[in-house]
């Protein structure tokens, strides 16, 4: 296993001694006070690589490929705005259904028509604006 196979991982160190020192003193303070001295560290060691990943964008991508696993991220203010506006709308959706219903069922059959409408937009616009999708586990080497 190499050093680029364990970056994704990387978050979960401060993650894991928070919790333990944590559990282990019997106080989540300390937990909390480990995790936020540990976090910036890691991060530091991660951001570089991802932000070099992103800024190489010679298409104008609104949205390149996740660096790790599969699905997109977004690049350009477009992309950002695009997320935005997505979660925006489904909060929206949610919100004015959910007022209007009169019981849980009610409002998972009103919703399911807008969200799904919705969603397929969203990910057209994601096919159309970034990077064909595929699993990545890393930068490519081509």
């Amino acid at each position: 296993m190499t050093k680029k196979d364990l970056i994704p991982f990387l978050p979960l160190l401060p993650v894991a001694a928070g919790f333990l020192a944590g559990a282990l003193s019997g106080q989540p303070i300390i937990g909390i006070i480990v995790f936020a001295a540990t976090f910036p560290g890691v991060i530091s060691q991660i951001y570089p690589i991802y932000r070099d990943y992103m800024m190489n964008n010679p298409q104008n991508l609104w949205f390149k490929r996740k660096l790790y696993g599969w699905g997109w991220t977004p690049v350009k203010w477009q992309g950002w705005l695009t997320v935005f506006a997505y979660a925006a709308a489904v909060a929206f959706i949610v919100t004015k259904i959910d007022r209007n219903s009169h019981s849980v069922s009610d409002a998972l059959i009103r919703s399911i028509i807008p969200l799904g409408v919705l969603t397929v937009v969203f990910i057209i616009i994601l096919f159309k604006k970034g990077e064909t999708p595929r699993w990545q586990w890393g930068k490519d080497s081509e």
